[in-house]
């Protein structure tokens, strides 16, 4: 029940001396995933098409977590994502993973410049319709 929509969602460490909750982007898609996952690899080069019109139009960051726990199996995976990737090699029994309930991947969080879960979406086209509703 902690990660429902209007909760606020757990800090992540990113790398040193970064995290989540010091990215001041408008809004922030916790995206949580592996290279071993076929979900992953149809879903994220999808979020890829989005992610530079989401980040000049909606001020949104996209973080990705991976669940892999092989480090050359991680590089390669996301050696061509824009967006910020961190990895603990824990996979399942990441700190993280844990801390947002995460059962199976992919698993997205979209949340506001406060880090409240507005809504923990299923694809890419159902992020852009939820952008393109409540923006101002």
């Amino acid at each position: 029940r902690k990660m429902v929509n209007g909760q606020k969602a757990p800090d992540i460490q990113l790398y040193a001396g970064q995290n989540l909750y010091n990215l001041k982007n408008k809004f922030k898609l916790v995206v949580f995933g592996a290279s071993w996952c076929q979900k992953c690899t149809e879903e994220i080069p999808k979020l890829a098409q989005f992610y530079q019109n989401w980040k000049d139009q909606y001020q949104l960051e996209v973080v990705f977590v991976s669940l892999d726990t092989q480090k050359q199996a991680y590089q390669d995976f996301i050696k061509n994502f824009q967006w910020i990737s961190t990895c603990d090699f824990k996979s399942w029994d990441s700190p993280t993973v844990t801390d947002y309930c995460v059962f199976g991947t992919p698993t997205m969080y979209l949340l506001d410049a406060n880090n409240n879960i507005q809504i923990k979406p299923i694809s890419a086209e159902q992020i852009s319709a939820w952008l393109e509703l409540h923006q101002p």
